[in-house]
């Protein structure tokens, strides 16, 4: 699959440090010319938010989740090279 994942205009390294440390980040995929969108999480974050959202309104989900170690720019950017035919219902 022949993926790119979309930083935007303002990304700098301090954008890159306070994703990180805020362990989620919503961001666009280019494959095949169409433009997806997809949701970053942190393991701790994501655990978080999915209890968050379980005991206040009984269920969890997000759609094109991909889970990465730390936000990092090379963590993002493996996870899209990685990710499987089919991702995007394509």
């Amino acid at each position: 699959m022949n993926a790119r994942l979309i930083f935007p205009e303002y990304w700098d390294e301090l954008v890159a440090l306070e994703v990180e440390n805020k362990g989620w980040f919503p961001a666009r995929v280019v494959i095949g010319g169409h433009e997806h969108a997809v949701n970053f999480y942190d393991p701790q974050n994501l655990a978080i938010d999915v209890e968050y959202d379980v005991q206040s309104k009984g269920v969890f989900f997000e759609c094109n989740l991909i889970v990465v170690q730390r936000l990092t720019v090379e963590n993002m950017t493996k996870a899209v090279d990685m990710l499987p035919e089919g991702f995007f219902g394509n």
